[in-house]
C-alpha cells in the first residue's frame, strides 16, 4: 500500500515591519524586513518594489528568498512600494501583502 498528502493550504500573508508605511529616508540602499512565515514543507518569499503603486514595472522582483528581510540595490530618489508574498514547499502562494510605501530624498 501506498499512501501520500495533499497540501493545498495557503500559507499566511507575512506582516510588513520595516520600514514603516511612509517614511522618508536618506538612505538609497534601504533594509526591508517582514515577519517570518513557518510551514512544515518550508517556505520561500518573493518580495516586489516598484515606483508605481499598481507594480506594473518592479525595479526589484526576488523569489526564492529564504530570508525575511533584504537590503536593496542603490535607488535613486524617489517614492517607493513595496511588498511579499509567501511560497510554501508544497508550491502553495499567499495573498500579496498590503503594500506599503518609503521616499528616498
Amino acid at each position: 500500500a501506498w499512501s501520500f498528502t495533499v497540501d493545498t493550504v495557503t500559507p499566511a500573508v507575512p506582516s510588513l515591519l520595516y520600514p514603516a508605511n511612509g517614511t522618508v529616508t536618506t538612505d538609497t540602499t534601504p533594509w526591508l524586513d517582514w515577519s517570518d512565515v513557518a510551514d512544515a514543507t518550508g517556505v520561500s518569499y518573493q518580495l516586489q518594489v516598484d515606483n508605481n503603486a499598481d507594480f506594473s514595472s518592479p525595479v526589484v522582483n526576488k523569489s526564492g528568498l529564504t530570508l525575511s528581510s533584504r537590503t536593496l540595490s542603490t535607488l535613486s530618489a524617489g517614492t517607493y512600494y513595496w511588498r511579499v508574498r509567501v511560497t510554501d514547499g508544497a508550491g502553495n502562494t499567499s495573498a500579496w501583502t498590503a503594500a506599503w510605501s518609503f521616499t528616498v530624498v
